[in-house]
């Protein structure tokens, strides 16, 4: 049962920002965490609203989300590359 993936903005702008081979490594990523919402992350942290995001290292890309069990969704908020 794989969930959807959702991104903010700044997400966003990483993703079509980057060239082919690194927006593809991104869209990987993204897809492999929707189709696997319960991975355990490698760390957590905590953002400014005191929620706390689950960050994911998927080769040299890094994830950090926060799962929406409701709505069957990973909420992205920065996808960047290492």
């Amino acid at each position: 049962m794989a969930y959807e993936f959702w991104l903010s903005s700044e997400a966003s702008r990483s993703l079509l920002g980057s060239d082919d081979l690194v927006r593809r490594k991104m869209e990987t990523a993204l897809r492999s965490l929707a189709a696997h919402p319960f991975v355990k992350s490698d760390f957590q942290e905590r953002g400014p609203s005191g929620r706390v995001y689950e960050v994911i290292c998927h080769g040299d890309v890094i994830l950090t989300y926060w799962p929406d069990h409701a709505t069957k969704e990973v909420r992205v908020i920065c996808c960047e590359i290492v």
